[in-house]
């Protein structure tokens, strides 16, 4: 490959490795990959950046991301998301199915991949969802690194768990990893309960609000100690989002 990033050197940085911290240290690029680490005085060709004074490391991996594109763009969208985790120091980044359409094909796959490769700034995949397992043995083989499953589906809306992501069902969650077992791709699950989200989206329709925020005025109104049915383990999306109807996250507010 021609160019002024064919061979880049980024000199003088604080270089990380998996060994420690390399002061004063010199990293060389070839192409997209890198050809050599080492301190101050390797011989410097091609394009150069002085690190003086920063911290040089690999590029981050986001697993879990929402670009919101195709469908919710008012919101984010691939350009913007990319932008974003290119200025954080992200290079690869893999959005979620619940978009519109939703990812649950071969074929909404590679038209969403499409997309990517116009507008991202960075490496990027998708995560399908795997509820219609057919297409499960397709996903894979065309680069799908995962699969993401919701434990819900929302009431009175569509968004963002919308009809052909939600599985609440034991027996089709089943099936589903029976699927996905052969890939070797791993499940992600994000997880809800049902019946309570029902519960706590219901109120709010019924006080003619449209959008949830935050289930802590619901809890209030309930003298049940809820502390000993629900599971204790944590949820790292809801501890950001503080999504109702989540079981980790009833199990803070009633320990709070």
């Amino acid at each position: 490959m021609e160019g002024p990033y064919d061979r880049l050197t980024i000199e003088h940085g604080r270089v990380w490795t998996p060994a420690g911290i390399l002061e004063d240290a010199s990293v060389v690029v070839e192409g997209e990959r890198i050809a050599a680490v080492g301190e101050r005085g390797s011989e410097a060709t091609g394009e150069s950046l002085d690190a003086r004074g920063l911290l040089v490391l690999p590029g981050f991996i986001d697993t879990h991301s929402h670009h919101r594109e195709p469908g919710f763009t008012h919101k984010e969208d691939i350009g913007t998301a990319t932008r974003a985790a290119a200025a954080g120091g992200v290079t690869t980044t893999v959005g979620m199915p619940n978009v519109n359409p939703p990812v649950t094909t071969l074929e909404h796959y590679e038209g969403v991949l499409q997309l990517y490769a116009r507008k991202a700034l960075v490496d990027f995949n998708l995560h399908p969802a795997p509820t219609v397992v057919s297409e499960v043995p397709r996903l894979a083989s065309a680069g799908a690194l995962g699969f993401k499953v919701f434990q819900i589906v929302d009431t009175k809306r569509s968004y963002p768990h919308m009809p052909g992501l939600g599985v609440t069902n034991a027996g089709e969650m089943l099936e589903i990893f029976e699927a996905v077992k052969p890939t070797g791709r791993p499940v992600m699950v994000h997880p809800h309960n049902q019946e309570l989200m029902d519960r706590f989206e219901q109120r709010y329709w019924a006080r003619g609000e449209s959008m949830v925020r935050s289930p802590t005025p619901l809890l209030s109104e309930s003298t049940t100690d809820l502390s000993g049915t629900l599971p204790s383990s944590s949820c790292f999306n809801c501890r950001r989002q503080s999504e109702p109807g989540c079981t980790s996250c009833i199990w803070s507010l009633a320990r709070a």
